[in-house]
């Protein structure tokens, strides 16, 4: 019997974005990756660069596609900082992109994601956002 992949599905194009999960579920450690004390999951496609906000009431559980089909990817978290005067607002955002890519890779990959990263000022990032952190999400 085929496993069920949890996913959310882009909110420009509709495709489907698998979410880490655990080896094992717990208590501790539900069936997937949420970023800790979040509300809301930032999430750049790779298909088209867009940018989509999800709440977790927005995954769902899809079937696993066959190894085969997985193109070779990662699920990468990266917190900025805003670039605009004075603000200092955190923004975390998240990408299931192509294992090839660097940590530098990925913070410009969503730098450039369109309509691009705001920070809870609404303050769009530019490229002078510093990364404070880039990690590939192990769960």
């Amino acid at each position: 019997m085929p496993q069920q992949l949890p996913v959310v599905r882009c909110q420009r194009g509709g495709e489907y974005i698998a979410l880490p999960r655990p080896s094992a579920t717990t208590e501790e450690r539900p069936q997937h990756y949420w970023p800790a004390g979040r509300q809301t999951l930032v999430l750049v496609c790779q298909d088209h660069g867009h940018t989509s906000v999800f709440k977790e009431k927005d995954v769902l559980l899809g079937l696993e596609p066959a190894e085969q089909d997985l193109p070779a990817s990662r699920f990468w978290k990266v917190e900025f900082l805003c670039d605009r005067e004075g603000c200092g607002q955190k923004v975390l955002a998240h990408a299931r992109i192509d294992a090839g890519y660097t940590a530098d890779d990925t913070a410009r990959y969503l730098l450039a994601s369109r309509p691009g990263l705001q920070c809870a000022e609404n303050h769009v990032l530019t490229f002078k956002a510093q990364v404070l952190s880039a990690e590939v999400v192990s769960y």
